[in-house]
């Protein structure tokens, strides 16, 4: 959207990307997750530049799919990367094959991830290219916090991982004890809601718990004084926009996000002492 006046975009997408892009007024075209759909769809703009692909996730093989019909279709293949894990993971390592699936180029919009893909990948050319996304939620929310009254809210961004809901239940019972606490709950797109209705249920009549359907985040954002949550990208955007940021994770479990204004901690006590 910010580089449409640059060149010719066609956009292809499927899943939640149609409400996204819906709502921010960016025209998508039903893309579909089958090879066979996907190697159609490459074929018929056989004349572009290059293939640009959302990074791989967990949830489906689409953007895996897209990939190997690109290279079927003789297009060069470059793969945006947003987070900080083992990269190698999207493509399927450590089974056979799996760099048959790797990107002609990787982008990424920090140093961080650049470092970390030249690192995994030392034969692949990576390039930093602005992380748009960020850039335009932080003047987001600088504008609206100036509109805003005091922010007096617990921001709780919950994710899919077990860690998660064990934050939340000690997060409820420590605010028990702190009179006039208001806790605002973001769920994560790919998280069971329900899951917390009985901790949201315990919660004592000291503790005002809300719960967002917010599809902004910066909505959210300004209203908290503090955003507390497991490892998740909410909490890097929440961090860029200077709200105090904690994240709790378990010894167990590898730290991913590489921002210094993220404030990390082992056990969820010492995460709600920190609020």
């Amino acid at each position: 959207k910010k580089n449409r006046a640059r060149g010719g975009f066609v956009a292809y997408g499927a899943g939640p990307a149609k409400r996204i892009f819906r709502r921010l007024h960016i025209p998508l075209r039903h893309g579909g997750q089958s090879v066979r759909g996907l190697s159609r769809i490459m074929k018929r703009h056989g004349d572009v530049a290059y293939a640009l692909i959302a990074a791989p996730g967990w949830m489906t093989k689409t953007e895996i799919n897209a990939i190997e019909a690109s290279k079927h279709a003789g297009i060069k293949t470059i793969v945006y990367v947003d987070s900080w894990a083992d990269e190698r993971k999207r493509f399927g390592h450590p089974k056979k094959g799996w760099q048959k699936r790797l990107p002609d180029v990787f982008w990424a919009g920090d140093k961080y991830e650049v470092a970390n893909l030249k690192k995994q990948f030392p034969n692949i050319p990576v390039r930093f290219v602005r992380n748009q996304y960020f850039k335009n939620e932080i003047e987001r929310y600088r504008t609206l916090r100036k509109r805003s009254g005091k922010p007096t809210k617990i921001l709780f961004m919950s994710d899919v991982v077990p860690q998660s809901h064990v934050l939340l239940e000690v997060l409820i019972r420590e605010l028990t004890e702190r009179k006039g606490s208001k806790l605002l709950i973001r769920f994560h797109p790919a998280d069971d809601r329900d899951r917390y209705d009985a901790l949201i249920a315990l919660a004592e009549k000291n503790v005002r718990v809300e719960t967002s359907r917010e599809s902004d985040i910066v909505k959210d954002l300004v209203q908290a004084r503090a955003v507390i949550g497991a490892e998740t990208m909410a909490l890097v955007i929440a961090a860029l926009c200077k709200v105090p940021t904690i994240s709790f994770a378990p010894r167990s479990v590898k730290t991913l996000l590489p921002f210094p204004a993220i404030k990390r901690v082992h056990r969820a006590e010492e995460a709600v002492r920190l609020i």
